[in-house]
Parts: C-alpha cells; sequence; structure tokens
C-alpha cells in the first residue's frame, strides 16, 4: 500500500526524495520470535532452541528445498544511512543481499551453530512455501555500496542473541 501511496505522491503532487523500499527475510537480534507471525530465521531460531531445550525432535515445514534471500538487519541499517546520504533516490529500490539460500542449508547452519545434534524431521505433508524468491538488486548496487556480514556469523549472532536473551526476547 505504502508503493502505491508514494507513486501517486510523485504522480500527482510531485513528491521529491520519498522512496519505497522492498525488503527481503529480515533477521536479527531483537527479532520477534512468536511463531504465529515471525520470519524464517527466528522462527527456525526459535525451533531449533525449544527442541534442544525439550529433547525433542526439530520439526520443519516441508523439505527445505524452496530457497530465500537473507538479509542481516545490521546490514540493513547501514545500508539504510547511505541511502539517507543519496541526493536522488528511485521511487523504489529492492534491497537485499545476493543469492539465495535453502532452507535445509539454513536449519543445518542454524543446528551447528546451536550444537543442536537431535533428529529433525521434515514434515513434507506440510507446505514448502514460494519455491524461489529471487530479487534484481542491481539498482541498489548502482546506488550505494552494500557491505554483507558473512551469514554464518550473522546467523550466530542472531541466534547467540535469542539464547542469552529468552526471557526478554519477543515470544
Amino acid at each position: 500500500a505504502m508503493d502505491i501511496q508514494i507513486r501517486a505522491g510523485i504522480q500527482q503532487n510531485k513528491f521529491t526524495n520519498y522512496c519505497s523500499l522492498i525488503l527481503t527475510n529480515i533477521f536479527g537480534k531483537n527479532d520477534s520470535y512468536n511463531l504465529e507471525n515471525c520470519h524464517v530465521i527466528p522462527a527456525i531460531i526459535r525451533k531449533i532452541y525449544d527442541a534442544k531445550k525439550n529433547n525433542t525432535p526439530l520439526k520443519i515445514w516441508g523439505d527445505g528445498s524452496s530457497s530465500r534471500e537473507l538479509l542481516f538487519a545490521d546490514d540493513l541499517a547501514s545500508m539504510l544511512m547511505q541511502i539517507i546520504e543519496l541526493d536522488e533516490i528511485p521511487e523504489r529500490i529492492i534491497i537485499s543481499r545476493n543469492g539465495e539460500v535453502t532452507i535445509k542449508e539454513i536449519v543445518e547452519k542454524l543446528c551447528k551453530i546451536a550444537n543442536f545434534n537431535g533428529e529433525v524431521v521434515w514434515e513434507t505433508d506440510k507446505p514448502n512455501g514460494q519455491k524461489s524468491r529471487p530479487s534484481d538488486i542491481s539498482l541498489l548496487k548502482s546506488l550505494i555500496k552494500p557491505k554483507y556480514t558473512d551469514l554464518d556469523i550473522a546467523l550466530a549472532e542472531s541466534y547467540n542473541w535469542f539464547e542469552q536473551n529468552y526471557d526478554k526476547a519477543r515470544i
């Protein structure tokens, strides 16, 4: 809705320097870990934490073959600071990182980070979700020089934050 509102404002009212940001799957410290409405990374983090704590199998929807583009919140903040400094901005910018990672790879990385050695159950009777969601970030790269935290480091920071702050995390 905001994207449409900005486009209308630009066309009808000659708004300047308004921009709609299209973001991919953001994750990071202080995220929402409520399994009813959280994004993919905090959902997996929460499920691993719960399975490890309760000594139960880790249940993940689908077969793990779907892939997602991920964006660490700290990297997004850095990019936003660069975008704010631009003299002219387009009406829409897609913000993401290069490349997709499968759900299976994410689960494997987070299990290793969490030292979870329990059983992983792929619930293939549940949906995989959209197979792939690639983005074209060539415009973003033409405007700024995005810097990305290594995915393993970003996932570790996110998992460790949740584990250390479970009592005050948004669950």
